[in-house]
């Protein structure tokens, strides 16, 4: 059940923005000490990590009630849903001795089991999950957008010939001249949009960075940004990063670049966690105290 906070406000009209039409906010009642939550698509489940206890957590908005989908350290970094809700996609820890190994795993929401998608490794990412189901992961030494596994929602496991016009995985690497001034410098939290048009990342210690997917170029940069997401129908790409006072927002720009400006007004909780399901123009955050909200927003055309 989500309660509207004591101060909440009616939807607000961004009339600076051609891109942001109305935006308002609540909390979600009977979650503390949260952090990476993320929402179904359908606006029923809330998975995310706790303060409290490693692991992932998954949270029935209707009946309150609250279940451990696993104890893995970590487990919530980059976890997501399938489309319909029926599954939680994440990345499982193995504890090999003198390293971590990692595998995707799918939690059956309705009966609570799991399944494994290839053996424990160590270069397994988060996961990614496109509105047409299928399943992708970034590896961690450089980023390689892999495209294994077809389908999620119902089980299938197989290869697929990926959207993103490539046969096995397309290389952040060595994308054109725009790209080539990172060298070797990690990148993290890959989102791909909607209609699998853009592909969001960060690179540590410099920001977020929007790629057309088709000519596989930069087309869109945000310094200090992280966390990016993008609108419902792939028009604005939103974002974390500090503001003047050193406080950290949401803020938004078009996806093919422009001028950021904040997304809630200065009252709002500082946002730590933000995240956003594909298909709602929908973000949940986890503050400081970790508390979670939620903020419904309108896209123009």
């Amino acid at each position: 059940m989500r309660i509207a906070l004591a101060t909440a406000f009616a939807p607000v009209a961004l009339l600076f923005a051609q891109s942001i039409a109305s935006v308002s906010y609540e909390r979600i009642e009977g979650v503390e000490g949260a952090s990476s939550p993320v929402l179904s698509n359908d606006g029923r489940k809330l998975i995310y990590g706790s303060t409290s206890a490693p692991g992932l957590w998954l949270l029935d908005l209707a009946t309150n009630e609250v279940v451990c989908v696993s104890s893995a350290v970590g487990a919530d970094r980059g976890a997501t849903f399938g489309n319909d809700g029926s599954r939680v996609v994440y990345r499982e820890s193995f504890d090999a001795g003198a390293e971590l190994l990692y595998a995707l795993a799918a939690y059956d929401v309705r009966t609570g089991e799991r399944e494994f998608f290839g053996s424990p490794r160590r270069d397994v990412g988060p996961p990614i999950v496109t509105n047409a189901g299928s399943l992708y992961y970034i590896e961690d030494n450089n980023a390689v957008l892999k495209t294994r596994y077809d389908d999620v929602g119902d089980g299938r496991r197989a290869a697929l010939v990926a959207a993103l016009d490539e046969e096995i995985y397309l290389r952040l690497g060595g994308l054109g001249a725009r790209l080539a001034p990172f060298g070797e410098l990690p990148y993290a939290q890959p989102t791909l949009s909607n209609r699998q048009r853009f592909l969001a990342f960060v690179v540590r210690r410099m920001g977020a960075f929007v790629m057309d997917v088709e000519s596989k170029r930069v087309v869109a940069s945000f310094s200090d940004a992280d966390f990016p997401t993008f609108s419902a129908d792939e028009s604005v790409v939103i974002f974390r990063k500090r503001n003047e006072r050193k406080k950290y927002e949401l803020y938004y720009a078009p996806s093919l670049g422009g001028v950021a400006r904040p997304l809630l007004p200065e009252s709002a909780p500082e946002v730590f966690t933000p995240s956003s399901p594909r298909e709602r123009d929908e973000i949940v955050f986890a503050d400081e105290a970790g508390l979670v909200y939620i903020i419904d927003f309108e896209t123009t055309e």
